[in-house]
């Protein structure tokens, strides 16, 4: 018989954060739309998944919660960009970075945000979608567990699941 798979969800209501993004959708009609800078209050789950330690816990619900805490407090009224957006021009100036939208027609660009390095969290990311904020949250909090002992680095398991929710009912889901 296998060994048990043991998980936590952590899954309270204090797991939020507000943060603004915008996105672009290449739609049939009307081609590469730029969505304006809008404003989210996130709501985030977790679940992490291994096998128990000598004490029989796989980690403890309110070390892991406060670590998912501290990382949502750092995104807290930030700006989520993505650097390779299809139909958006992006400069990494300094101090600053700035988004335009390309206008295809008669070669017109419109600036769409001007973000201070400091409130903007830079995705490596084609958009800066909910799918994409959620990996950057699984990946910063797997790896911070990782780094402090709290969960085992095993690159043949999936030891995390964070869950993103952007408006009620609809959520992004990444498994890591």
């Amino acid at each position: 018989m296998n060994a048990p798979l043991y998980s936590i969800l952590l899954d309270s209501k204090d797991l939020t954060f507000t943060a603004r993004h915008f996105i672009t959708l290449s739609l049939p009609e009307k081609g590469i739309t730029v969505e304006p800078v809008h404003e989210h209050e996130f709501r985030v789950t977790a679940q992490i998944r291994g096998s128990l330690n000598d004490e029989g816990l796989l980690i403890d619900f309110h070390t892991a919660q406060a670590l998912l805490k501290e990382i949502l407090s750092e995104c807290r009224g930030k700006y989520f960009l993505a650097s390779r957006q299809k139909g958006v021009r992006f400069a990494n100036d300094p101090g600053h970075y700035r988004f335009w939208s390309s206008g295809e027609s008669a070669g017109k660009c419109s600036e769409i945000a001007a973000v201070p390095h400091s409130e903007g969290i830079l995705l490596d990311a084609a958009n800066a979608s909910a799918e994409m904020i959620a990996l950057y949250l699984a990946q910063t909090y797997c790896g911070k567990l990782v780094d402090l002992g709290l969960i085992a680095s095993d690159p043949n398991e999936r030891l995390l699941t964070l869950t993103l929710e952007e408006y009620p009912g609809m959520k992004a889901v990444v498994t890591l």
